[in-house]
């Protein structure tokens, strides 16, 4: 599968860190037998490249649907994926935060947990 992300609204450096950081997971993620996207070295080696400020990359396609309110597959199946994905993703835990995320200060306080009675 072939992506554009439009001309980054954040220095085009961070979208490459951001975007190199996905794909390194999203290969490792791979490598443990997990279904995701791979990584495709399609430009030069890398899966993804910057050219005419915009993003490019590359990953294998997954079939599938986006499941919205269906009643298949049943929900007890998507939560036995979700939890596949948290065990796979405690193997290989990352080396660094992703460079695109928000340190956890930075959250409006509307994000917060509710205080309990």
């Amino acid at each position: 599968m072939l992506r554009r992300l439009p001309a980054p609204a954040v220095p085009a450096a961070s979208l490459v860190a951001d975007v190199a950081w996905l794909h390194s997971f999203l290969a490792r993620l791979a490598g443990i037998g997990f279904p995701s996207p791979q990584p495709l070295p399609c430009f030069a080696g890398q899966s993804w490249a910057m050219t005419d400020g915009a993003l490019w990359e590359a990953v294998s396609f997954l079939p599938g649907y986006a499941i919205c309110w269906a009643a298949v597959p049943p929900m007890e199946e998507i939560g036995g994926l979700l939890a596949r994905y948290h065990t796979a993703a405690q193997q290989i835990r990352p080396t660094s935060q992703r460079p695109g995320a928000l340190p956890w200060p930075t959250y409006p306080r509307s994000c917060s947990r509710p205080a309990s009675p």
